[in-house]
């Protein structure tokens, strides 16, 4: 048989990813460990708990360093099979999203007409869905084509987005995340599957 350049690349894929597979399984289930089971505190009031990032699109590992309650830095698990240990400086940085002082606790609500610099008051979770359920109803009544559930990157689309759309009858519309989408569309072009191909940094010549 032939070998093409494609199927070349396919083959290469395929057997770089059961490789990677069996050396993570050949070491065993790893378990993420509990705040109570962390290296002991350096400081009085000081834990660390077990958590996910959340602003980008690999969903690494985090340790959130507590002092009193109050988190006050992000690292990386050093036991999570994803990021082992390591975090980028956005996922650093997002500690600062905690105690921004603009952060949109609570739903709003308008209190002035559409048009204008938006005024706001805030609302219960109740109060808002309660009103969102209407206007998706009257949109509906009047054409359902104007119902539009719109989109970018999404954590958990089977529960939410895909569940709204199906309950609504909204058209969906999603342009992935800027950012990595780029990668997924190269890679499916170039050989063929879903994926993002790990960066090599330590042969790299440039970065």
């Amino acid at each position: 048989m032939a070998i093409t350049r494609r199927t070349f690349l396919k083959g290469s894929a395929v057997a770089g990813g059961t490789s990677a597979l069996a050396s993570f399984l050949a070491g065993g289930p790893k378990t993420l460990v509990a705040s109570a089971q962390q290296p002991a505190a350096a400081t009085a009031g000081e834990d660390f708990v077990p958590t996910t990032c959340w602003i980008g699109k690999q969903d690494c590992g985090m340790l959130a360093r507590r002092i009193n309650g109050r988190v006050v830095s992000f690292t990386g698990h050093p036991d999570h099979p994803r990021n082992v240990g390591t975090l980028c400086p956005k996922g650093v940085a997002q500690v600062m999203a905690i105690y921004d002082p603009n952060r949109v606790q609570t739903p709003l609500i308008r209190t002035n007409e559409k048009g204008k610099s938006g005024t706001w008051r805030r609302a219960s979770w109740d109060e808002a869905l309660t009103l969102v359920g209407q206007k998706i109803k009257e949109v509906r009544a009047r054409d359902k084509r104007l119902l539009i559930w719109q989109k970018g990157r999404s954590k958990a689309g089977a529960f939410y987005d895909n569940a709204f759309v199906k309950a609504s009858g909204a058209t969906g519309l999603g342009h992935g995340a800027y950012c990595s989408d780029a990668g997924y569309r190269a890679a499916e072009y170039t050989i063929g599957p879903h994926g993002v191909l790990h960066p090599d940094f330590r042969h790299t010549k440039y970065l």
